[in-house]
Formats: C-alpha cells, structure tokens, sequence
C-alpha cells in the first residue's frame, strides 16, 4: 500500500537483479537474445516444411506466430542461403528443404 505524506505518495516497484546484485535496466531483448529468437525462428519454419511441403507463406506464418510480412522475409532469406527452393508455382507448387551438404552457396 502506499505511503502518503502529503501530496505526495510513494509506490515501491521491485526491479530484479543479478547474482551480484546489478540491475539492468535496459528494455527488451538483447541482441544475443534476438539472434536466438531469429535461428529458433528459421528452424521452426524448416521443420514445419519438412513436415508440409506444400505450406503457404500464411500457413507458414500461423504456425511460426510471425506475421506474413515475417513470413515472407524469414523465407526470403532461407531461399538466399540456399536452405529451402521453392518448386512449382506460388499456388501448385511446394517447398523443397535442401541438406546442408547439397548446398550451393
């Protein structure tokens, strides 16, 4: 419960700290933590495409809770390094996950 004195009132926010005893108050993830959150993020999109080929880029977004925006990028990129290949058309076609060793980078 605050305290009041007055006008004025005071309100006591706990802020967690370190084994030793620093506080970090900085907001949102750091960049090792965004790096992770985008490999877990391609490596879920690639599993789900071994697991449905034929996944659309909506699909794909639902089942990796990204946008399709994200989607779109996160597949732009895997098609860059060579890790999946789109065959067929935008609408017949399906995904094809290329093995590392058959990579052509």
């Amino acid at each position: 419960m605050p305290d009041f004195e007055g006008d004025i009132f005071k309100t006591i926010i706990p802020i967690k700290s370190d084994a030793n005893g620093l506080v970090d108050l900085r907001t949102g993830p750091t960049q090792d933590e965004q790096a992770n959150e985008h490999v877990n993020r391609k490596v879920d999109i690639i599993y789900a495409l071994k697991d449905n080929p034929k996944l659309t880029l909506k699909q794909i977004a639902v089942k990796a809770n990204i946008s399709y925006a994200t989607a779109r990028r996160e597949m732009d990129a895997l098609r860059e390094k060579g890790a999946v290949k789109r065959i067929g058309s935008d609408k017949a076609g399906c995904w094809e996950v290329i093995e590392i060793g058959k990579r052509t980078e």
